[in-house]
């Protein structure tokens, strides 16, 4: 990060403030208030069900592969290296 020209200081309040090479600060460090919904588990599992994990099947963590040879090599030998006896 230092080697980059990226530098961090500190403001009065302990606050760390992330600067650029120009000089621009980019982060300050500062955690944004967190507000939970009135009943937050709720809120979770209609959030999950907007974006389609209320319709997990078996097949929802697999590939789509067709074939075997349709799998790039690398993530196919990882894979069974993966399953190999030590």
């Amino acid at each position: 990060m230092h080697e980059g020209g990226w530098r961090v200081a500190y403001n009065g309040n302990g606050i760390a403030h992330f600067y650029d090479p120009h000089g621009f600060v980019r982060y300050d460090a500062r955690r944004p208030d967190v507000r939970l919904a009135h009943d937050p588990v709720a809120a979770m599992i209609a959030d999950n069900r907007e974006g389609g994990a209320d319709r997990v099947t078996p097949w929802s963590a697999s590939a789509r592969w067709e074939r075997e040879s349709d799998i790039p090599d690398p993530v196919l030998f990882r894979a069974i290296e993966a399953v190999l006896p030590e």
